[in-house]
């Protein structure tokens, strides 16, 4: 697909998503606010009283226009990068690059020139998903190698322009005007079509053919490595965070970050808890390890719990695999290869198990990296239902998925437009299942078996938010009806690299044709 398709299907999907009445939302907004200024502005965009300063969107930039003034969320930022000054010799410039986007279809890459300590400290004061503004940035057409649409040392951008800030002429600062929440909504807008990503399966299965290439990839966060200090060749410290991901396919596959400010984003992930679709990453064959992996460089973008139908997929997913394959020890740099997740279909399980086998089993396993499922025929033993809701339990943000109190009244995602203040009223939370039971037979005792999803509302028969609406004394009535009662149970077990964990899929009491199984 040439670069003009891909832009194409990537306006079109954005345009039919969120595109339309967004941008109408920021037309209307930019015309209401320049008519109490100035009292006409037929292009969108906003001037100033006396004529100075130009307020543009992005899609409207022009080359060698004076006093663009640009808003925008930052969705990548790169370090300050020092280099000798050949106009003064003996002497240094810096400078740092960021991508600046105001539409879900429009952004655009500006870099700001300037001495070494004015970009540090400029540097260190906004971070990536806040929202700037540009003054006085100059505009200029993009110059790489002969081909416009090239950015080759810099994120890929719809733009056939560049911004350029100066230290002398230029000013930017974090944004906090009426329209803010518009710009912070974009930091869940994917960049690329819904279906344009690998799975990371396709990535491991086709290695050679696609090793140092830029892909994009839409994974589950499964653990977020400690950040390793260590010293380039040439003597510079350098920071590194390992990025363990997965999908349905793949239960652990490695992403490599070098930036801070990647690291710094990587640093509010939550395993299991956030989906994030990388754009652009450099995938290698890793001859150390004979493994694929991705590396985030310069053009690279990533966006946290993307809205589209795939990564809310890839979200329920998530939930319904065991908790424990999530809790990897910190610092921990495991790199091992994939191995395909069993089919959760449980017409196709048959094999029973006793407790006692199934705890040799997981024992045999641990270290493994694999999963196995099967049935057994047990009382259920504990069910804490009336021990109060925190761990029965949990609710999620509407808006991007986080994970959130059951009191709590803003989004706990600050990239969400729904954890600002000026969210609050209207903040709304989906509730989910997530309990820990135990299961027993004639051999033995299996505690901490996962219980959520539909697998919990079949054996409790209410939904999580009549669930919370029952008193302790229902909530006992309900229990009560059901332990020490048997049951066959329909598992999964996941094992990691140091313990194995089981999970429900389904369960039923057991009927008097299976006695004799039981």
């Amino acid at each position: 697909m040439t670069c003009t398709q891909h832009l194409h299907c990537h306006l079109q999907y954005n345009m039919a998503n969120f595109s339309g009445g967004f941008r109408a939302q920021r037309k209307a907004s930019y015309n209401a606010a320049s008519t109490q200024k100035t009292g006409h502005n037929p292009s969108g965009n906003t001037r100033g009283e006396d004529g100075q300063e130009t307020r543009v969107a992005i899609r409207d930039v022009t080359p060698h226009e004076a006093n663009t003034v640009l808003v925008g969320i930052v969705i990548t930022k790169q370090r300050v990068h020092t280099f000798p000054d050949k106009r003064n010799p003996g002497s240094m410039r810096c400078k740092f690059t960021f991508t600046l986007r105001d539409s879900p279809a429009d952004y655009i890459n500006a870099t700001y020139w300037g001495s070494e300590d004015h970009l540090r400290q400029l540097h260190s004061s906004f971070k990536i998903c806040d929202v700037v503004e540009v003054q006085n940035c100059q505009v200029s057409s993009k110059i790489t190698s002969g081909d416009p649409q090239n950015d080759k040392w810099s994120p890929w951008t719809p733009s056939q322009y560049q911004v350029n800030i100066s230290e002398t002429y230029s000013n930017l600062s974090l944004y906090s005007g009426w329209d803010y929440t518009e710009f912070t909504a974009l930091a869940h807008v994917p960049l690329r079509p819904p279906s344009d990503y690998h799975t990371l399966s396709d990535i491991l299965s086709n290695g050679p053919s696609m090793d140092g290439s830029h892909i994009n990839i839409l994974a589950i966060v499964k653990h977020v490595c400690a950040v390793r200090e260590m010293t380039s060749k040439n003597g510079k410290p350098l920071r590194k965070c390992d990025i363990h991901l997965m999908d349905e396919g793949c239960s652990h596959f490695q992403l490599v970050m070098w930036d801070d400010e990647m690291i710094e984003l990587a640093q509010s992930w939550t395993p299991r808890e956030n989906i994030i679709f990388a754009v652009d990453v450099k995938v290698s064959n890793d001859s150390y390890c004979k493994c694929m992996l991705a590396t985030c460089d310069q053009k690279t973008i990533v966006i946290t719990n993307p809205d589209s139908g795939e990564a809310h997929q890839l979200y329920q997913y998530a939930q319904t695999v065991e908790s424990d394959l999530f809790k990897e020890p910190a610092g921990e740099d495991k790199r091992t290869s994939f191995t395909e997740d069993a089919n959760d279909n449980i017409s196709s399980i048959s094999q029973v198990y006793t407790v006692e086998e199934l705890k040799n089993e997981m024992s045999t396993r641990v270290g493994d990296d694999s999963c196995f499922t099967g049935i057994l025929f047990a009382y259920l033993t504990t069910l804490n239902i009336d021990q109060g809701l925190g761990s029965v339990l949990y609710h999620r943000c509407t808006k991007c998925s986080f994970r959130v109190g059951l009191d709590s009244s803003l989004c706990l995602n600050k990239a969400c437009s729904l954890s600002s203040p000026m969210a609050e009223g209207s903040f709304s939370s989906d509730v989910h299942y997530n309990m820990l039971v135990s299961l027993t037979d004639c051999t033995g005792t299996v505690d901490s078996v996962l219980l959520t999803g539909q697998a919990a509302y079949s054996l409790l028969t209410c939904s999580p938010a009549e669930m919370l609406t029952k008193n302790e004394r229902t909530r006992t009535e309900i229990k009560t009806g059901l332990v020490l009662e048997k049951f066959k149970v329909y598992f999964k077990c996941l094992c990691s690299q140091k313990k194995s964990s089981v999970r429900i899929l389904s369960m039923c009491m057991v009927d008097s044709r299976e006695v004799t199984l039981a």
